[in-house]
């Protein structure tokens, strides 16, 4: 038996085929994602909705072709990304992604200078939060759509980005699994509901929210091809990792996650997600990593550069058993830093393999640090991510902080692992 399978990434659009008789993933096609739209506000974060859908109808064709008698599609998505619709499943925004930080530009009924995500905390007490699995931060769709008038949106639909594309090329409603609902930051994870409540204190009440529907029964048809609700990347990813209990998940690539399996839903000062078999994710998901290091590997290729630089700086690395050098990796913006640095910069110590030495220093702390509210005991540490997989240092020096034996996952295509395993649930 053969399955389709897409990952509809941040930076990359990737398809397969799962046969499952063989348990392989086989015939990865991959094809960059649309860029981003051009902006005077560099804030805003959108991709052009007929742009993404083209691509995955095209994408879906080329499988199709592969494997004329596949027996269905499953799909997984960058989480948080959405689009609002009107009644007539019209795009009212472009599609709006995790990227996106104007949470950090004034509320549209803001008189003060609070920003956005202020303003939705003050709205929101400390129990809502922990409710919602503490999702409220720039990027997550419920402070962004704060940031919207709301006459102009009154009686949209909010739907994410792979049910969107989905539902435009089956030609049929929106419905939304509770992975990517709860990326929206208004799923209650106490019982897997609409949180209403938070809908009313942040204004959204005139929003429509799709069907909650569970990941095992198809949701749409396109062409005869059953298609699964697409679930959550980093869902898809540990899936694929084959996570374990009292084994902590580090995943490095353009964003990075430390996660961990917990039984039961509990409150604490980390963010829970859902996950499969009525377990729950415990994660933070803000810890610099593939974004922050191509700021650094920038600099150093910006007058040019023979051959793939990351061989460069794997070579550079390994022959550098230390760094001196302070960097703090905080690059981007979120909601606890607004700048990173470089520091303790000499004549001498200023080189590509000390740099990102000192990178690799700053990342396995921010690990360590993020974690250590978690509950339970962690074991053995699991990596995945294209950059956990290609820098062993990296792994070497992260695995020394914590002071843990550590495997890797043993294949670059965690998520596609992932959606083999749900479609041997599903088919076996």
């Amino acid at each position: 038996m053969h399955i389709l399978a897409i990952d509809l990434g941040t930076t990359t659009l990737k398809g397969a085929v799962l046969d499952l008789s063989e348990a392989k993933v086989k015939q990865i096609i991959r094809e960059p994602m649309p860029d981003r739209c051009s902006h005077r506000e560099p804030l805003l974060y959108e991709l052009d909705p007929v742009t993404v859908v083209a691509s995955v109808q095209c994408l879906i064709a080329k499988l199709r072709k592969l494997q004329s008698n596949a027996q269905a599609l499953l799909m997984c998505s960058q989480m948080h990304g959405m689009i609002l619709l009107d009644q007539n499943r019209n795009p009212i925004t472009p599609i709006i992604t995790w990227q996106d930080q104007r949470a950090r530009l004034a509320h549209s009924d803001n008189d003060s200078d609070r920003n956005c995500l202020e303003w939705a905390e003050q709205r929101l007490s400390v129990e809502q939060r922990q409710h919602l699995g503490n999702e409220v931060r720039p990027g997550i769709p419920n402070v962004t759509l704060t940031w919207f008038e709301p006459s102009a949106i009154k009686g949209a639909q909010v739907v994410s980005l792979p049910d969107y594309v989905l539902s435009q090329l089956s030609r049929s409603e929106p419905v939304i699994e509770t992975s990517l609902a709860a990326a929206f930051g208004l799923l209650d994870l106490r019982n897997y509901s609409w949180h209403r409540d938070v809908i009313e204190a942040l204004d959204l009440q005139n929003l429509q929210f799709p069907e909650l529907v569970r990941w095992d029964k198809p949701a749409y048809n396109m062409d005869g091809l059953p298609c699964f609700p697409p679930i959550g990347d980093h869902q898809a990813a540990l899936l694929g990792s084959t996570l374990q209990p009292n084994e902590l998940s580090i995943n490095i690539a353009t964003g990075s996650q430390v996660s961990m399996l917990h039984p039961h839903f509990e409150l604490g000062a980390f963010h829970t997600r859902p996950y499969f078999d009525e377990n729950f994710l415990i994660t933070q998901p803000d810890v610099p990593a593939g974004r922050s290091l191509d700021t650094l590997l920038g600099l150093v290729t910006e007058l040019g550069s023979a051959g793939d630089p990351w061989q460069k700086i794997r070579q550079a690395v390994d022959a550098t058993p230390e760094s001196d050098l302070d960097i703090d990796l905080a690059f981007f913006q979120s909601k606890q830093r607004t700048s990173g640095h470089i520091a303790g910069i000499r004549e001498d110590n200023l080189t590509v393999g000390r740099l990102f030495h000192a990178a690799f220093q700053s990342m396995s702390e921010a690990y360590y640090q993020q974690t250590q509210q978690f509950p339970g005991r962690v074991e053995r540490l699991v990596f995945s991510g294209g950059i956990a997989q290609k820098q062993p240092v990296l792994r070497d020096l992260i695995a020394k902080r914590f002071g843990l034996p550590y495997r890797v996952c043993r294949h670059p295509d965690d998520t596609l692992l992932g959606l083999m395993a749900l479609s041997k649930c599903l088919f076996e």
